[in-house]
């Protein structure tokens, strides 16, 4: 987002808890060669080529304090609050880089109320970018998950502080001049929770151009290959995967599960029997494992987007997604993957059974899926987040 207004020269300063000048990253990729651990790889992406120096102000700082909060909370209500406490105080922080020459308050939600309340007292117009869907609509779907999917939650807990939080998100919208939406399902998402459907436009994510140097081969394997990509199992929809390839027992049908699902060890048990649970993995193995892959499936209960959908496509393979993550703004349906109901075993299971039969049409979508992705790629995107600001 913030290259994007760069490359419009929109962007007067870009405010982050952590960013990483050039000698800085460089230390961090030498790192990463020698141990390559995923937060290496989240550290080393908190830098920008197409981002000038003068334009970033980082609280590094603050950033050690907020993370040393948040490994220190033990409970749901604790790390909440932590996120409380470091939106507010990020806000305060960036308040201070607020000047009479800008017009316009860009935020993210949960970390833009105190920033929008001082933007607003200089006249600025405020513009929220809604990154997720309300924390009260996404919890309200994962414990339903967790009912139907019983013992498979590792921290089953409630969240005391997730009244607070809430009504940080919906002050935050209640004060932006505009809303800016990733997916159709954070848009339903926010209007259900009484936001005014006026306020809001949807702008997909981008995707960065590297990702188009991977180069998956689909349906060049005996079995068809299956790859799942994410944290947070319950509400990933993982579950319903396995349930897919259990239905189709009978088929050559391989499944590989990448990321830290945060599930209980008899949940990981029970997955063990129908998929390849790998953990968490490093980006460098992410992109091999698309290379490996056939095609990619996320049935998300609640995912705001999923940018693994992008990155599969980028890479030529087609994606099974649900409706409750960008699948209906990113794929066509049939063309180059599939859209499928929340909670839809055999839906997932019988797409899976047409791909599995036919490694033409696998090959097709996959090709459609690479040329389908360059329609968000960074400058595309750009372009739309600019119209979508357009008169906010």
């Amino acid at each position: 987002m913030p290259a994007a207004l760069a490359g419009h020269g929109s962007l007067d300063l870009f405010a982050t808890d952590l960013y990483l000048d050039c000698r800085e990253r460089s230390v961090i990729q030498a790192l990463r060669r020698l141990v390559p651990l995923a937060s290496l790889d989240r550290l080393a992406a908190r830098h920008s080529q197409s981002l000038a120096p003068e334009r970033v102000r980082s609280f590094p700082a603050f950033a050690w304090l907020y993370r040393r909060r948040l490994a220190a909370a033990r409970t749901a209500g604790a790390r909440t609050a932590a996120w409380l406490w470091g939106g507010a105080r990020f806000c305060e922080l960036a308040a201070r880089l607020l000047r009479p020459s800008q017009d316009t308050v860009y935020a993210y939600s949960s970390t833009a109320r105190e920033l929008f309340l001082a933007g607003h007292a200089r006249g600025m117009r405020l513009v929220l970018d809604h990154a997720t869907a309300p924390r009260r609509h996404e919890m309200r779907l994962v414990e339903e998950e967790a009912e139907r999917f019983a013992g498979w939650a590792a921290s089953p807990e409630r969240d005391d502080m997730i009244d607070a939080y809430h009504e940080r998100q919906m002050a935050e919208a209640a004060l932006a001049d505009r809303i800016v939406c990733a997916s159709s399902f954070a848009r339903r998402a926010l209007i259900e929770h009484g936001v005014p459907a006026e306020k809001i436009r949807l702008v997909p994510l981008g995707i960065a151009p590297r990702f188009f140097d991977v180069r998956a081969e689909p349906g060049g394997a005996a079995a068809l290959r299956v790859l799942f990509v994410g944290g947070d199992g319950l509400r990933k929809g993982v579950g319903y995967l396995a349930a897919a390839r259990r239905r189709l027992a009978s088929r050559r049908i391989v499944v590989k599960v990448a990321g830290d699902l945060d599930l209980s060890a008899a949940a990981l048990r029970t997955l063990a029997d129908d998929v390849d649970l790998l953990g968490p993995v490093a980006r460098g193995r992410i992109f091999d494992l698309y290379r490996w892959a056939d095609v990619v499936v996320l049935p998300s209960v609640s995912d705001t987007f999923g940018l693994v959908v992008l990155e599969a496509m980028a890479a030529g393979l087609p994606v099974i997604a649900s409706e409750n993550s960008c699948g209906p703004d990113v794929i066509r349906d049939g063309v180059d993957g599939f859209v499928v109901p929340i909670r839809d075993a055999d839906a997932i299971a019988a797409r899976l059974d047409v791909l599995a039969g036919d490694p033409g049409r696998l090959k097709e979508m996959g090709r459609q899926a690479r040329r389908r992705a360059r329609f968000f790629a960074g400058p595309a995107y750009a372009d739309r987040l600019m119209a979508a600001l357009s008169g906010a």
